[in-house]
C-alpha cells in the first residue's frame, strides 16, 4: 500500500503532528517567520461529528495546515469550548516538542527570542564525538508554552545518515 510516497509493508507514515494554540494567527505568523513554514491550508470545523471525533461536547475549531521541509504541522485553535493554558513539564508522560533542523542556530535562536519565544537552553556546545559529532541544539517554548527544539545536526546527524547508520533502506 503506498500513499503519497512509498510504504513498506507494516510501517506506517507520518502525515502531521497536531498542536492546539490560543492563538491560530499568532500561531502561523511565529512559525512562518521564525521557520519559514507554508500555510497549505486553513479551515473552520464544527458540529456533531468534529464534537465526537475530537471528544470535546460544543467544540468549534479553527485549523491550519502548515508545510515545515518534510513534515506538516496542524494548528488548532478552539474557539470553543474554552481550553485551559498547556501545564505538561518536558518529563510528563504526554508531553511533547517540536524539532526543527537550522544552519544557524545562533540567529534562529535569536530570531525566535525576539518574536517572543522563552528560551529555555541557549544553543548547546558542538557534541565532541559520537554519532552526534558537531551537532548543536536549544530548547524555546512558543507563545503558547509549546516546546521547541532547533537542532543544527552535525555530518552524521541528519535523517539520511541516521537511517543509513541504522542499516535501514531509504
Amino acid at each position: 500500500m503506498a500513499v503519497g510516497g512509498e510504504l513498506r509493508r507494516g510501517m506506517a507514515n507520518i502525515h502531521h503532528t497536531g498542536f492546539t494554540v490560543s492563538d491560530l494567527d499568532r500561531a502561523v505568523e511565529f512559525y512562518r517567520g521564525g521557520f519559514g513554514c507554508e500555510e497549505l491550508l486553513r479551515g473552520e470545523l464544527a458540529g456533531p461529528e468534529v464534537e465526537k471525533a475530537v471528544a470535546v461536547p460544543g467544540a468549534v475549531l479553527r485549523t491550519a495546515l502548515l508545510k515545515a521541509g518534510n513534515v506538516m504541522i496542524e494548528l488548532l485553535e478552539y474557539q470553543a469550548p474554552d481550553g485551559q493554558p498547556f501545564s505538561l513539564r518536558n518529563n510528563d508522560t504526554g508531553a511533547a516538542h517540536l524539532c526543527f533542523t537550522v544552519e544557524d542556530i545562533d540567529e534562529v535562536f535569536a530570531r525566535l527570542v525576539a518574536g517572543g519565544a522563552e528560551p529555555l537552553w541557549r544553543p548547546s556546545e558542538r557534541a565532541p564525538d559520537g554519532q552526534a559529532v558537531g551537532t548543536r541544539f536549544a530548547y524555546l517554548r512558543d507563545p503558547d508554552g509549546i516546546t521547541v527544539e532547533i537542532l543544527e545536526p552535525g555530518p552524521r546527524f541528519g535523517m539520511a545518515e541516521l537511517v543509513a547508520e541504522a542499516g535501514h533502506a531509504g
